[in-house]
């Protein structure tokens, strides 16, 4: 299990909801491929794999069909990206270096 590798790369996906220059689809795009790189049974606690497995089923629908979804439908899923994030953060205290390369 590595929780810290699951943190990095969803904190890489929450700089690049927030941070890239370009259009907001273009980044969840980005974003969601960096999520996608976690996986549950490997790099998550037993406690965290069936809402992460949930997010991923979302994901997944997302990234099948972007074109159709509507701004909020995308801007939910940023949201769900980031609450994520934080949840890990604040369950396991393990702060990224914000000096890394994101």
């Amino acid at each position: 299990m590595s929780i810290s590798y699951a943190s990095e790369k969803l904190y890489a996906a929450v700089i690049t909801l927030a941070g890239v220059p370009s259009r907001f689809r273009d980044r969840l795009r980005l974003a969601i491929n960096e999520v996608l790189l976690v996986e549950s049974g490997r790099d998550l606690p037993e406690d965290l794999r069936v809402e992460f497995d949930e997010l991923i089923e979302q994901i997944m629908d997302i990234k099948r069909n972007m074109p159709l979804k509507d701004d909020i439908e995308l801007f939910d899923m940023a949201k769900k990206i980031v609450a994520m994030f934080v949840k890990i953060e604040r369950k396991y205290d393990f702060i990224i270096d914000k000096e890394s390369d994101y």
